[in-house]
């Protein structure tokens, strides 16, 4: 009988429906049925690390140029890929667009910042990810922030719950320090 199938797991977990997950007809609703999954022991791929580094690297170097190296005409496709109408009035893409279209797109990755606090502690890289400038913004950008931390902090598992009151002391710390070095 089909409708004893409800205790399938389909990975989104039971009331995946009622929360807007399951068979969604945009990105949104997908990513909502995986909120309440949990993997444990996850690691950080060397290919990940080394993607992250590259683009904390032009991040930081956006955000200390004073040059043209990061500064550039506005094209076509430029304006296809999402350059700000400010900086196509402008004519450039300035470091502080490139600053901020790097940290929108890497903070529109589904349930990467997750992923990362789920990482297993005895992984040497997640540290070292976890430390990177652009991983840190993306950890405060509100885009980031979804269903899942909500799932976390109510998790069985002591070690997820852990992770997610620990993002949330991290959060804490970053506007409070934020807000002190504001004159």
């Amino acid at each position: 009988d089909d409708d004893d199938d409800d205790d399938d797991d389909d990975g989104g977990g039971a009331g995946a429906e009622e929360r807007g997950g399951g068979f969604g007809n945009d990105d949104y609703d997908d990513d909502c049925s995986i909120d309440d999954v949990f993997p444990l022991n996850v690691t950080v791929p060397p290919a990940v690390e080394w993607n992250l580094r590259i683009l904390s690297s032009l991040y930081d170097g956006a955000a200390a140029a004073d040059d043209d190296l990061f500064s550039a005409p506005v094209s076509s496709s430029s304006k296809k890929m999402g350059v700000p109408a400010a900086a196509a009035a402008q004519g450039r893409v300035t470091p502080e667009t490139t600053r901020r279209a790097i940290l929108a797109g890497v903070s529109s990755i589904p349930s990467l910042v997750k992923t990362l606090l789920l990482t297993s502690e005895s992984d040497p890289s997640s540290e070292r990810v976890l430390a990177l400038p652009l991983v840190r913004d993306v950890m405060l950008s509100e885009r980031c922030v979804g269903n899942w931390l909500v799932y976390m902090l109510e998790a069985i598992d002591a070690r997820v719950a852990r992770r997610a009151v620990d993002y949330l002391e991290f959060l804490s710390l970053s506007s409070s320090s934020s807000s002190s070095s504001s004159p």
